[in-house]
């Protein structure tokens, strides 16, 4: 779990579990503030197809994470999920 985002990924466990997710999310902010572990750890959750609970809080929320063990989280920590494709700006063209 990320301290600095623990909000962000209540908020959108919440989000996830009622089906309430936009269509799309962007996540900015300045550098060194973890959004890069929290597109990561939303991109898991959204592929995984068994999400466990990952804290609870005192509200009774939960933060969501990717098991780890079913089949498409396997391919993700492998690097050959086939739908996530991550592109980065050092290259000029994609």
């Amino acid at each position: 779990m990320l301290i600095s985002c623990r909000d962000k990924q209540l908020q959108l466990s919440h989000q996830y579990l009622q089906n309430k997710l936009p269509h799309a999310v962007l996540i900015s902010g300045v550098s060194g503030s973890d959004q890069t572990a929290l597109s990561s750890w939303l991109i898991n959750l959204l592929i995984c197809q068994s999400p466990v609970k990952l804290s609870k809080t005192s509200l009774d929320q939960s933060i969501l994470g990717a098991c780890g063990r079913c089949k498409t989280c396997l391919l993700q920590q492998s690097g050959t999920y086939p739908d996530h494709i991550e592109l980065n700006d050092d290259a000029k063209t994609l």
